[in-house]
């Protein structure tokens, strides 16, 4: 599944997780099969963000369930080159 954050990063930060918990990304079943919905989902975003540059975040301490954070970037957005693990 994928759903806007509440609390975004950049417009169209996204969250991709599985329907089927987890608690650390490595862990998800048919792990190919999110991984190509998450990149369904960044072309996806490029194309309604009409941006050429989205990055993928893993992160995982925060909330015990695992998530794929996919943020588009924006020349100057603020970001610089890399987006803070502690930001997304």
């Amino acid at each position: 599944m994928a759903f806007l954050d509440i609390n975004p990063v950049n417009p169209g930060h996204t969250l991709v997780i599985p329907k089927k918990h987890a608690r650390w990304v490595w862990d998800v079943e048919n792990f190919g099969e999110y991984l190509e919905f998450t990149k369904k989902i960044a072309n996806t975003l490029k194309k309604a963000m009409d941006t050429e540059w989205v990055v993928m975040g893993v992160a995982g301490n925060d909330v015990s369930h695992a998530h794929i954070h996919l943020v588009p970037r924006f020349k100057d957005d603020g970001h610089g080159g890399f987006i803070k693990p502690e930001n997304i």
